[in-house]
């Protein structure tokens, strides 16, 4: 996806979302600074993970309803 200013108006940062194919384990962040949880959700789990989780960034909202809609 193209990239996105993260706080229009308060910075000049910018995110770029990825999509990939990857095999192997999934291994949680060793860094203690990052609140990171990797996880495999089905569409489902997604779809009731977008309806009761209220902390999603906007970015990641979008492109959870995308990944569950199709």
């Amino acid at each position: 996806m193209p990239a996105s200013f993260s706080s229009v108006g308060l910075t000049d940062e910018k995110v770029v979302t990825v999509f990939v194919g990857a095999e192997g384990d999934i291994l949680g962040s060793d860094n203690v600074n990052e609140e990171i949880e990797s996880r495999l959700y089905t569409k489902e789990e997604l779809r009731n993970l977008i309806n009761e989780c209220s902390d999603l960034c906007s970015r990641s909202q979008l492109v959870s309803f995308w990944i569950a809609s199709k």
